[in-house]
């Protein structure tokens, strides 16, 4: 375990890096709601289109349960159980990172525990919900969407308020929050409208 420790801190250190400082605006816009709220709504957007009102309304209820799942178990569950320190909290090595301000002039450090990264976790259920209900999808745009949720992800380490590690859990919670929502809405879809065939609906438009 301290073997795996020290190399998400030696990780951490090369991954957040100071060499290109043009990026600190950028990193803290990645990392904010009003960067991925939009394609959230775009998603939503797209689910509308390929879905009648009937399931579009589960659909919406089933990814607000998957970020609840995926939010609560990272932030109301492990980062109070394991308790381990963000790397801007870390006083083996926040004194060496890269630390961006916050437009109110502060300096951004997040909350003091981060195991794991609630960002990526919510990320990666909704996008793994997402690609499920609208298959068959166009591949260039799934890989679009997982380049979204990588580049949120990073935008973590680049701010310094979440290890490798932290982030690399959250995207396999995430994926893994996701496939189970998706198990509970077929199921209740099946359940609910046993006799119509809502899984050979129209390809996505997107």
């Amino acid at each position: 375990m301290d073997t795996l420790i020290d190399i998400d801190k030696q990780l951490m250190l090369w991954l957040n890096t100071d060499a290109f400082p043009f990026l600190d605006g950028p990193m803290w816009y990645f990392s904010s709601k009003f960067f991925w709220t939009p394609i959230y709504a775009l998603m939503l957007y797209a689910l509308y289109k390929k879905y009648s009102i009937k399931y579009f309304l589960w659909i919406v209820v089933i990814i607000a349960l998957c970020v609840l799942i995926n939010d609560q178990t990272a932030s109301g569950l492990f980062k109070n159980w394991i308790a381990r320190s963000r790397p801007s909290h870390d006083p083996e090595i926040s004194s060496q990172l890269h630390l961006v301000l916050e437009p109110n002039g502060n300096l951004y450090r997040g909350g003091r525990f981060g195991f794991y990264s609630s960002h990526a976790a919510n990320m990666a259920g909704v996008v793994t919900l997402f690609i499920l209900m609208m298959k068959p999808m166009r591949r260039l745009l799934s890989a679009l969407l997982i380049l979204w949720v990588l580049l949120i992800s990073y935008s973590r380490i680049y701010l310094g308020v979440h290890f490798p590690f932290d982030v690399l859990m959250g995207l396999f919670m995430g994926v893994a929050g996701g496939l189970l929502c998706y198990f509970i809405w077929k199921k209740l879809m099946q359940k609910i409208y046993p006799k119509e065939e809502i899984f050979n609906s129209r390809p996505a438009s997107l």
